[in-house]
């Protein structure tokens, strides 16, 4: 149990014992407590190591609490301040971490407390170094209405981290030149260090390469590591000295296959000098290997410039093609995947709201709209992307239902003349409740059927369509339903 130190006022009644009743008379006289906490909802004062001060008759003190019934408190201690201590049978494991890492990346494991709670480090943001690291832990119980936080302290075994070292390919030198740079890099940041496996071509002054002979000798660059990194392993150059410069000739690479990729690493080079090509794959394709004066899969790769010019092809394979679709107007569309396989499925559905139809679906720009059954689009043997967008509108006036039998090819019509001028023998044509504006001339040689009054959904008959205007039948058979003339 904390122990706290505060100072207090009993206000206390000249003629009342009502706690919390203030009135004209109180006198104020001085009360110092210390240690302890108030227990909640109650009046009474636990575990307090003192008390000083005149205090009112009736107050009471002992090691253990006050009662202060009748009086009131002007200062009191925050309730809850006298919290339990929780008892940590066990404090648990911490995972090991590499040097870089925070603690946060450390589980703690196992543990144990006479409460329920949980366990964590109490500065999961520290990075620690390599070694045995002890850091403080703190348990939480679940019940902070009657128990406090308590620390402790675990170990962290942090390993030395691994490093590596970027070295670049060296250029051609001519003898005569001057000390240079190799210009490698650990990724820890640690100084390189370089030799040279021919020390009558060239020697190592000073970190920097310095050229002795003409020939051909190894750069080695190493890094030894430290107390908080692992040595890192070795990269190699080859350095090429000339008494005077070489032929140069270009080198180029390219891209090939149904995959889509970058390439880098053309120019006009020396002979007998070594240069890195490299090919990185595009999202959906794969590098396959190279091809030309380059092979395998490496990259980058180094190539040995031949007294000639020089191709290296990187070829890519689509390893998946791309679903992406889009829906204008109302309604619900969705796709199975956004990825496919090579030759593999996929579908799109399209759900639409009541008073509404399916305009249109494009694939690729191609109106597919004909392969959908019951809003589902299907799409099979896939081998390239797809880009699918559907439309859907208000359902206008007029529908035209094409056929013998299901599922009946739609079209839709703003106007009872338009539907009746594209019908073919043995349509039907619905046209929903309420008033059509035109005069209508029926001169052709089919027969149709025509009915009115159907709801906005086209599938129940709700009243009557009212033609505000002539119609006159010059030719074929028209059954008319559900339509009054005026």
């Amino acid at each position: 149990m904390s122990v706290l130190a505060a100072a207090f006022f009993l206000l206390a009644p000249l003629t009342s014992d009502a706690f919390g009743e203030e009135s004209a008379g109180y006198r104020i006289p001085a009360l110092s407590i210390n240690g302890g906490g108030r227990d909640s909802g109650s009046t009474n004062y636990r575990n307090l190591t003192s008390l000083s001060g005149p205090v009112a008759t009736g107050a009471s003190a002992s090691a253990d609490y006050i009662n202060h019934t009748g009086f009131l408190y002007v200062a009191s201690i925050p309730e809850n301040s006298g919290l339990a201590l929780p008892s940590v049978t066990a404090w648990p494991t911490a995972g090991g971490i590499t040097y870089g890492q925070a603690l946060s990346s450390s589980t703690l494991s196992g543990g144990s407390a006479s409460t329920a709670g949980s366990f964590a480090f109490t500065v999961p943001a520290t990075v620690p170094n390599a070694g045995t690291y002890r850091t403080a832990v703190t348990f939480t119980p679940t019940d902070l209405t009657h128990y406090s936080s308590v620390s402790g302290s675990v170990d962290v075994a942090v390993a030395r981290a691994d490093q590596t070292i970027t070295f670049g390919v060296l250029p051609l030198k001519i003898y005569g030149d001057g000390d240079f740079d190799p210009n490698a890099a650990a990724s820890s940041g640690l100084q390189v260090s370089y030799s040279s496996s021919n020390t009558e071509v060239a020697a190592i002054v000073n970190g920097k390469i310095h050229i002795v002979g003409t020939g051909i000798s190894t750069i080695t660059a190493a890094q030894a590591g430290d107390s908080n990194h692992n040595a890192a392993p070795d990269a190699a150059r080859a350095l090429t000295v000339y008494e005077s410069y070489p032929n140069s000739h270009s080198l180029t690479v390219n891209a090939s296959g149904n995959g889509r990729g970058s390439v880098n690493g053309g120019g006009t080079y020396y002979s007998g000098t070594s240069h890195d090509v490299t090919a990185a794959a595009a999202p959906g394709s794969a590098f396959t290997g190279w091809s030309g004066d380059c092979s395998g899969q490496a990259s980058p790769y180094s190539v040995t410039m031949p007294d000639r010019d020089a191709s290296c092809t990187a070829n890519f394979a689509r390893s998946a093609y791309f679903i992406s679709f889009s829906l204008y107007g109302s309604g619900v569309m969705t796709c199975s995947s956004s990825e496919v396989a090579p030759n593999g499925v996929f579908q799109c559905s399209v759900t639409v709201p009541p008073g509404h139809h399916l305009k249109s679906v494009l694939d690729n720009s191609s109106d597919v709209t004909a392969s959908l059954l019951n809003g589902v689009y299907p799409v099979s043997n896939v081998n390239e992307d797809h880009v699918i967008a559907a439309t859907t509108e208000l359902n206008p006036f007029v529908l035209r239902l094409t056929g013998n039998a299901p599922p009946y090819p739609e079209s839709w019509h703003q106007l009872l003349q338009e539907a009746y001028d594209a019908a073919s023998n043995a349509d039907d044509i619905l046209i929903r409740t309420g008033d059509l504006y035109e005069s209508l001339l029926f001169d052709r040689p089919i027969s149709l059927h025509i009915a009115g009054g159907c709801d906005v959904e086209f599938k129940s008959l709700t009243g009557f369509t009212t033609i505000h205007g002539s119609v006159t039948i010059a030719k074929g058979l028209v059954v008319i339903d559900g339509i009054i003339i005026e």
